[in-house]
């Protein structure tokens, strides 16, 4: 059986303990509505982040294409092929019928390049006739001129 100072200090020293329990109740109150202001805070701040990221992505996601935008405005990035690769090599298949310029009969030009020395002994050939004649035809288009009319009346 306690005695009664025994006693008394048993529930003085409850009572300390009480109090020690209500000062850290109180403090960590006080903690918890700090983080609660600063999670409100960050919440806040996190949702106009992301609203700054969609805005940011949208206004990358525009080009030329899709938008007012001219081209020049346009990034280097290589656009993707919607084709699926099958497995060919890349030009004109075997069987492929070509198409391709053909030579005209009368030319425009005639410019006939003549071959005086042997390119691999340098031997002249002044003398000798050409057994063989490569031709090739260039095709090219006139510059386009402007043409002026004046109207009277």
């Amino acid at each position: 059986m306690l005695t009664v100072q025994q006693a008394v200090f048993t529930v003085e020293g409850l009572i300390g303990k009480v109090q020690q329990q209500k000062q850290l109740i109180t403090h960590q109150q006080q903690v918890i509505e700090q983080l609660l202001k600063e999670n409100k805070q960050l919440r806040k701040e996190n949702e106009q982040l992301k609203y700054r990221v969609q805005e940011l992505e949208a206004r990358t996601k525009k080009n030329s294409s899709n938008s007012h935008l001219p081209p020049s405005s346009d990034r280097f990035e290589k656009k993707r092929s919607s084709r699926e690769p099958s497995g060919k090599k890349p030009g004109g298949q075997e069987g492929h019928e070509g198409k391709t310029l053909r030579q005209v009969e009368h030319p425009h030009h005639r410019i006939v390049h003549r071959v005086h020395t042997c390119q691999g002994c340098g031997a002249s050939l002044r003398e000798v006739k050409p057994f063989k004649v490569d031709i090739r035809q260039v095709f090219d288009v006139p510059p386009v001129a402007i043409e002026v009319t004046q109207h009277e009346r």
